[in-house]
């Protein structure tokens, strides 16, 4: 069997009709799935990382590309690819 997931607009009353179908011939198989709402939980995560970093710069904690330094050094630096 394979799974496919579709995400579709409930709106979308063509394809939801198709898929309907589809289900009643036992071709697909329909499942509901929740949206995860965890996007705020992403945000907060993100703010949070950003306040850190601000921290970081204030007490020193940062790599800082030397004058000669080419920037393209400077970020194999950073990467460790050198």
């Amino acid at each position: 069997m394979t799974i496919i997931t579709l995400k579709i607009d409930k709106r979308e009353k063509e394809a939801q009709a198709l898929l309907e179908y589809l289900e009643k011939l036992s071709f697909v198989e329909i499942r509901e799935i929740k949206e995860d709402n965890s996007s705020e939980t992403n945000k907060e995560e993100f703010f949070a990382r950003i306040d850190r970093s601000i921290e970081d710069v204030k007490r020193g904690r940062v790599i800082k590309q030397n004058p000669e330094e080419s920037i393209d050094t400077f970020i194999d630096r950073l990467l460790c690819t050198e």
